[in-house]
């Protein structure tokens, strides 16, 4: 029976669906109370991602009514992955931590994980840093990794920048090649927030002679993008070189002349982020990347003061975020990417109706984020961040921004980068 469940473990490695279904399906009917429990276990699984959540239910507490050992192990925690599709935290909770004390390693390891993540969903993010901890700890190849980007998603959220900078520094050290992308990507964006810019460089020839190297990486990294189009997790590591290059690029760059060299990094960024978003959607990572870079390029062209090229990306932006919130109609993170495109594009338009348009549209989608997802990590930040950009306006009523930034801002206070800190003071101060 083990020979059975591994030729479908095989198949479904390799995308071979159909096979994976009847081989895993011939494992279960077995009745074997190991692997044909575990062939249930994923059978559950498979009929939860496509939607089928009674299937899946069904599979799972027969997986668990059947098995022992390992068997049930993995029943129990494919148990709780049902139960969070379905909106049941409490019996989901119940179930990872029933499969965290069975002992079993990597089970243990991965029901960790996943209690985690579905306490950060519940806002209980003491209760989740303390359970993607324990994933961490465990040192498992496949949990750890995506633990410790996690936990310094949760901890940056919290301005804890030495915790989140080592948790996703120790996972892009780690030997998964996807979670090391991941956590380059956040550390970035950790450091863009909080960093100070580097010393500029004033030697005009030493300046260019760097950038020309930058340069030539980014066009070596174009050509491997072309060259391995079926590679999600290769695309992925590129689409973050691509955006730290433009990063580096844009730090040394001494004028909008300069600072142009950096567009085709990121665009070549944007096309990738899009390319995954396209062929690999299941992942979700992937629905925003192309969105972000998006975001990114608008703001690399109101750098060079190219502001009609600023409003193509961001509206492209807006765009993206537009289609993410309505194919995830409960997800607070379309909605909050759309609020932002929306609000940069208020700054940038130059036709007073225009401006007021794009502002009514940034705080209904500011709204529909908080409607969705209260607890989403990065709403208090960035809805407090979008809010004084239209303050700066004057396109948002001062009481309701200042009341909003106050409660968003206030128990972040001890580590808020000088921008945020600016708009807390400006809200205590019209409070």
């Amino acid at each position: 029976m083990e020979e059975l469940y591994q030729a479908a473990h095989t198949a479904l490695r390799r995308g071979r669906l159909p096979q994976a279904q009847k081989l895993f399906e011939a494992c279960a009917a077995s009745g074997d109370t190991d692997f044909g429990a575990r062939a249930n276990a994923l059978l559950a699984d498979l009929a939860a991602a496509r939607g089928d959540l009674d299937g899946a239910e069904r599979l799972a507490r027969t997986a668990v009514e059947q098995g022992t050992g390992e068997g049930w192990s993995a029943a129990i925690l494919s148990l709780g992955y049902v139960l969070t599709a379905r909106d049941d935290a409490e019996g989901a909770a119940r179930a990872y931590r029933e499969a965290m004390a069975t002992g079993s390693p990597g089970i243990a390891a991965m029901a960790a994980f996943d209690l985690g993540m579905l306490l950060i969903g519940t806002g209980d993010l003491e209760g989740a840093k303390t359970a993607l901890t324990t994933a961490s700890d465990s040192g498992d190849l496949e949990a750890a990794p995506r633990a410790e980007v996690n936990l310094g998603i949760v901890l940056a959220s919290e301005g804890d920048v030495p915790g989140a900078t080592e948790a996703f520094e120790s996972a892009a050290a780690r030997d998964d090649p996807e979670q090391q992308a991941k956590a380059r990507l956040n550390l970035r964006a950790l450091r863009r927030r909080h960093s100070d810019p580097p010393p500029a460089v004033t030697d005009p020839a030493e300046r260019l002679r760097r950038i020309s190297e930058l340069q030539s990486e980014a066009a070596r990294l174009l050509f491997a993008s072309a060259r391995n189009q079926r590679d999600p997790v290769l695309q992925l590591g590129l689409y973050v070189s691509l955006l730290e290059l433009t990063d580096d690029i844009s730090a040394l760059a001494g004028g909008p002349d300069e600072l142009s060299r950096a567009v085709e990094p990121c665009r070549g960024a944007v096309r990738i982020g899009e390319m995954l978003a396209k062929r690999y959607s299941l992942d979700p990572i992937h629905l925003t990347l192309g969105i972000n870079a998006a975001d990114r390029l608008g703001d690399l062209h109101l750098a060079r003061d190219a502001r009609k090229d600023a409003v193509k990306w961001y509206e492209r932006e807006l765009k993206g975020a537009t289609k993410l919130a309505q194919a995830a109609p409960d997800a607070a993170l379309g909605a909050l990417v759309a609020a932002r495109a929306a609000g940069k594009l208020a700054e940038v338009q130059d036709r007073p109706e225009r401006v007021r348009q794009a502002a009514r549209a940034s705080l209904t989608w500011l709204r529909t984020a908080a409607e969705r997802e209260p607890a989403h990590l990065e709403l208090p930040f960035d809805r407090s961040m979008i809010l004084w950009r239209l303050v700066e306006l004057e396109s948002v009523d001062t009481a309701y921004a200042a009341d909003q930034i106050n409660t968003d801002l206030t128990p972040l206070e001890d580590h808020l980068p000088a921008t945020a800190a600016e708009a807390l003071a400006w809200a205590r101060e019209n409070t």
